[in-house]
């Protein structure tokens, strides 16, 4: 009985990182989609990501580069929502990227004093980041 609960247990664990290793795989396709200009595809794959995945440690990255390919794409409010998504993702190496990306496409909407508030947030949080000149160039214009 013991032997089959181990046997079951590292099933289990081959399984997620099977699993993890094609999330992975997805994700760096997506990345190889944007590059190449396929922007509607790496869409599709990156919100298919985020929904079957949400609790990878990538779901930030997710969001970010999904709120980019908006971006390209003209779809502002919608990026806004894909970068403020990865802004709530606290783990993520990308929130200070996504709140500066934030800042700046509230500032295309015309939305000017969320724009400001993402960035005051960014100095606020990242003190020492290389985008603290460009923000601060930003908020004394």
């Amino acid at each position: 009985m013991k032997g089959c609960f181990y046997i079951g247990c590292i099933i289990l664990i081959l399984l997620i990182k099977v699993n993890a290793s094609s999330v992975d795989d997805q994700y760096n396709e997506a990345n190889k989609l944007i590059q190449n200009g396929a922007r509607k595809e790496a869409l599709i794959l990156l919100r298919k990501l985020s929904k079957n995945y949400p609790l990878h440690p990538l779901r930030g990255n997710f969001h970010f580069w999904a709120g980019h390919v908006l971006m390209q794409m003209n779809k502002l409010e919608e990026a806004c929502m894909e970068f403020s998504l990865a802004t709530s993702v606290k783990y993520s190496n990308k929130v200070p990227d996504a709140l500066f990306a934030l800042g700046n496409c509230y500032e295309k909407i015309g939305r000017k004093e969320l724009a400001k508030k993402e960035w005051e947030k960014f100095l606020k949080l990242y003190p020492n980041h290389e985008l603290v000149k460009t923000i601060q160039k930003r908020l004394n214009q």
